[in-house]
């Protein structure tokens, strides 16, 4: 019963084995997208006898633990991905950016943006900037190149639709993708947007009593006035 969107896993740490990397899949509607982890621990690697140092335990060599090498966390892009407010109401519109920043000293080329979305909760009747294609619930951006240093990002309006209700959550999830990134965490290439659907100001009785309030606050003040003015020409007869 999930929303047709683009879904990451990450995968938890273990003692003495080295997590699988963070997986990302696109879910279409009334699909099932399936995620597999392979933890390689070190008392499952055999180890050949020339490469034992310690002595033979009843004629027999026994595999001594291999240290794990810890995980990677060089990254060579930055993703970001905002909505710019956090909240709204049904059949609004919102400004969405999102974009991709170059960490390398060297160009990135053939990058892919991607934003994913539920198209019951959301569209965009003005189209995309940039170049975009839609298809299904997913929007894609092709980025030829990136400077090193350098940033590419874009930002578009998102019309919500009018049959949501209050209360109703709204995610977006960008995604970066290409054969030159280097990201030993997949889930840094990924990034959500979450916006929450409000209520209109109620009228009527909350407002009558807003402006009873309101004539009760002016009366005090035009009395405390009254009196002050009174008691002047009484000090002054």
């Amino acid at each position: 019963d999930l929303p047709p969107l683009y879904y990451s896993v990450s995968y938890g740490l273990v003692p003495n084995c080295q997590a699988p990397k963070s997986q990302a899949r696109n879910l279409p509607p009334g699909r099932t997208v399936d995620f597999f982890g392979d933890y390689v621990c070190a008392n499952e690697v055999v180890v050949p006898p020339n490469t034992m140092t310690g002595p033979p335990i009843n004629n027999q060599f026994v595999n001594q633990p291999i240290p794990v090498d810890p995980r990677d966390d060089d990254i060579n892009v930055r993703l970001w991905h905002s909505v710019h407010q956090s909240e709204t109401v049904a059949g609004g519109t919102v400004q969405v950016t999102v974009g991709v920043r170059n960490l390398s000293r060297t160009t990135l080329h053939a990058l892919t943006l991607s934003e994913s979305f539920n198209p019951k909760q959301v569209s965009f009747p003005e189209g995309l900037p940039n170049a975009a294609t839609i298809s299904g619930n997913t929007a894609t951006w092709d980025i030829p190149t990136i400077y090193a240093g350098q940033s590419w990002s874009v930002t578009f309006p998102v019309k919500i639709s009018s049959e949501l209700r209050e209360g109703d959550r709204i995610t977006l999830v960008a995604h970066v993708d290409g054969r030159e990134i280097v990201a030993p965490r997949g889930e840094l290439l990924t990034r959500y947007a979450h916006l929450g659907i409000a209520s209109l100001p109620k009228t009527g009785d909350r407002f009558d009593v807003l402006f009873a309030a309101f004539a009760a606050v002016a009366a005090l003040v035009l009395y405390s006035t009254t009196m002050i003015i009174r008691r002047r020409q009484l000090v002054a007869s």
